[in-house]
């Protein structure tokens, strides 16, 4: 596509990967901002302390035929990764989204230091001389174990040039991030076995869809395409939907109908990582825009 103008199409949405927003209109148009008055539920600050709906689409486990489960020694923890697991480990409980189990698929959970102040990375060795309990820290499941023997169901996906193609036209966006995505989706109870892991104290399972899990991306895909493909002003990728229109009227009305959608499923956005009425969106390594690419 050249740098000419975009114009909407009405085919079905496709799936992009949309990565940052640029933000050139810091004021949300009264006209939208009275959608986002009417749907305040569809962006809570917190996700609710509830399990999601049971929907059509769950997140299940094929697994191969000879797939067996395999003994793995846990990852050693210092005391105060201990401490920072169980705070982990106990707001999981209370949310609901793991239980205790009895599962021989157990894998293993370990953490990642987050950036510091800087931006930088520090070694496990730099976190622990400074770490509390309260020091952030990304907890990682090891699935390899799994994952290597999981039938993953292939998604196909679009041509980046249709991709493009669909947004033709288009002068203002928004961008909505689901919060937590994967863990707004139930597990099959036949498939939690598979996502069990150890701390140092016991052996839980996911009732939410965990992070890691192979199968995961393309089951969410076909959610989301469940969901909006039907709209020919939304592409969706993973977490991430973003909507397109040729003013703000158009776009208004576009925005009402997902956060309808996302209300009847029970889908909620982290509204601090959601951009709204904004006059280009980066994806896919382009910023696109109404001059075009």
């Amino acid at each position: 596509m050249n740098n000419t103008a975009l114009k909407e199409e009405d085919d079905p949405g496709w799936i992009m990967k949309i990565t940052t927003v640029c933000e050139q209109n810091t004021k949300v148009p009264v006209i939208v901002q009275e959608v986002l008055d009417k749907y305040q539920d569809v962006f809570p600050d917190q996700l609710p302390n509830v399990l999601p709906p049971h929907r059509a689409i769950q997140f299940d486990l094929n697994m191969k035929s000879d797939a067996k489960p395999q003994h793995r020694p846990p990852f050693r923890l210092s005391q105060v990764e201990q401490a920072s697991l169980d705070k982990f480990v106990n707001d999981l409980e209370v949310k609901g989204w793991i239980q205790l189990s009895t599962s021989d698929w157990v894998s293993n959970i370990f953490g990642v230091p987050k950036k510091d102040s800087e931006g930088k990375l520090p070694s496990r060795r730099e976190w622990l001389r400074t770490a509390t309990a309260d020091t952030p820290i990304r907890w990682v499941l090891d699935y390899r174990h799994v994952n290597s023997q999981t039938e993953v169901p292939k998604i196909p996906l679009p041509n980046i040039d249709d991709l493009f193609d669909r947004m033709y036209g288009s002068t203002i966006f928004t961008k909505i991030d689901l919060a937590s995505g994967y863990h707004q989706m139930l597990v099959v109870p036949t498939a939690r076995k598979y996502t069990a892991f150890r701390t140092h104290r016991e052996v839980y399972e996911w009732v939410v869809a965990p992070m890691g899990m192979a199968g995961m991306p393309g089951i969410w895909s076909r959610l989301m395409r469940v969901l909006f493909d039907k709209l020919p002003f939304v592409v969706v990728y993973m977490d991430d939907i973003c909507i397109f229109s040729t003013n703000e009227e158009d776009h208004a009305r576009h925005l009402a109908k997902v956060c309808d959608i996302l209300r009847s499923e029970k889908l909620y956005a982290r509204p601090s990582k959601c951009s709204f009425a904004v006059d280009s969106v980066d994806f896919l390594g382009h910023t696109v825009s109404r001059f075009g690419l």
